[in-house]
């Protein structure tokens, strides 16, 4: 990732995307590198958009449960585990500041880190409103994102709800 955002003061292109998912570096570990990038491009007149989808906590936690049992990682969990269980609290801040579920024991979550990490960018849009990120990369780009076609089934995520 470091190398790849020191790639980006290079103008290779009108438009860099990245997509940053399970990585190894989360966001307060590399808010320096990003900082730095943003003020340079800025400064040579680009711009870096940095922005999040988070989900609706109950249907992310539902979502989550249904993987954890589907993949065999935790195949008996209930929707009472996960939401009183220490590790399944704050799942979405902690992806913010270590990204990697396997990295979330090495450290504690912080507030100084997630204030660090959210200062950072710029929109944080929630996926059930998925049309709000579409519209927004379309006006800072001036570029339509999806053909009219494909806009009919953006947002339609199915959520399929275990059991229990």
């Amino acid at each position: 990732m470091r190398i790849f955002l020191k790639g980006l003061t290079r103008n290779t292109s009108k438009f860099k995307f990245v997509h940053h998912h399970h990585g190894f570096y989360g966001l307060s570990e590399i808010s320096s590198i990003l900082r730095e990038t943003k003020e340079y491009l800025e400064s040579i007149g680009s711009e870096f958009h940095l922005f999040t989808c988070v989900r609706e906590p109950i249907s992310f936690q539902k979502s989550r449960i249904n993987y954890l049992r589907n993949k065999g990682h935790a195949p008996d969990i209930t929707f009472e585990d996960a939401c009183t269980s220490l590790n399944h609290q704050n799942v979405m801040y902690k992806y913010l500041l270590y990204n990697h579920p396997k990295r979330w024991a090495e450290r504690a979550p912080s507030d100084d880190r997630f204030e660090t990490a959210y200062s950072l960018l710029d929109k944080v849009f929630v996926l059930e409103r998925y049309h709000d990120l579409v519209n927004w990369l379309e006006e800072i780009s001036g570029v339509s994102v999806l053909t009219p076609e494909k806009r009919q089934n953006v947002g339609a995520h199915a959520l399929t709800p275990t059991p229990d």
